[in-house]
């Protein structure tokens, strides 16, 4: 299992990539930002399934991505053509969706959408429109975390699946090891707890309910799932743990939240949130205070001068 952070004087994006089990390049969490203009999909037919094809950027080349996936990496080694920054050129990967994942996502995907994606990968031959032949990288996706727009200020869509997958890896002491592993999971986080510290780590804890059966996960992670099987529809609630900087920057309560916000609220000297059996939504001062909130920030005790 390796992440492809070699490349760090650029935006990070997370690809960590890794081998299962049966000897199959594997992308554990690989993201980045819809680069077609139009994703391809076309809608299922007699015993063909729905599908859905698109491009994301990736960090540098495919053939390091993979390197980092069969284990082969070797550090200080050119894998692709170098820009005139004189770092390697970014690529992008192809994104396959079947089925009912295809049919759903069709409805959202567009170019400038975030995503996080699980699946097998591999190195396709096609031809270009010129008549000449290259490789891309593919990836046959098991499952997607949809993150929205932030450009476009759209939200996510909320799955309910999860890909699990069992990855190999040699340690320094030469021997091989296997670690089934939760790849991606699309839910809905409940029963959050505080953030907590032990030997000097914090560390969180936390449930997300998700659409799949916990038969269905182990056998998955175990290798042993079989597609012609009927497994139980009961849904499963996997309880996480999150460790370091990652627990610290999801550790808001939603008490600590409501903390937060009685405090802005107090600085600035306005209600910005109206609480009601409908729920919670801004106040006209909300709606007005959140443009301003993206670029400058409010002189303590005081708030701008078109909000009063």
């Amino acid at each position: 299992m390796a992440n492809n952070n070699t490349n760090n004087t650029r935006p990070f994006l997370t690809s960590c990539v890794g081998m299962t089990a049966k000897g199959v390049p594997y992308a554990i969490q690989l993201e980045g930002y819809i680069a077609s203009a139009a994703p391809y999909f076309k809608e299922a037919s007699g015993e063909k399934k729905a599908f859905l094809s698109f491009s994301i950027g990736l960090r540098g080349s495919a053939a390091r991505m993979m390197a980092l996936a069969n284990g082969t990496y070797e550090k200080g080694k050119e894998y692709g053509e170098k820009g005139e920054d004189g770092l390697e050129k970014d690529e992008f990967a192809d994104l396959h969706l079947y089925g009912t994942l295809a049919e759903k996502m069709s409805k959202v995907l567009v170019k400038g959408r975030h995503v996080v994606v699980s699946g097998p990968m591999k190195m396709e031959e096609y031809t270009r429109k010129d008549g000449t032949t290259a490789t891309r990288l593919v990836v046959n996706v098991d499952n997607i975390i949809d993150g929205g727009s932030r450009k476009n200020g759209v939200d996510p869509t909320i799955g309910t699946d999860i890909a699990v997958v069992t990855t190999t890896y040699t340690g320094k002491d030469g021997v091989t090891r296997s670690t089934p592993m939760a790849a991606t999971v699309s839910g809905t986080v409940i029963g959050a707890g505080e953030l907590k510290n032990s030997n000097g780590t914090d560390y969180l804890q936390f449930g997300i309910r998700t659409g799949m059966s916990a038969e269905k996960i182990v056998a998955l992670s175990g290798g042993t799932y079989d597609k012609g099987k009927e497994y139980d529809d009961k849904k499963t609630i996997i309880n996480a743990t999150v460790f370091g900087k990652a627990a610290e920057r999801l550790g808001y309560t939603q008490s600590g939240l409501t903390h937060m916000m009685h405090a802005l609220e107090k600085e600035v000297g306005l209600s910005l949130l109206l609480r009601d059996r409908y729920g919670v939504r801004l106040t006209t001062a909300g709606e007005r205070l959140m443009p301003m909130s993206t670029t400058a920030r409010c002189p303590t005790g005081s708030a701008p001068a078109t909000m009063r």
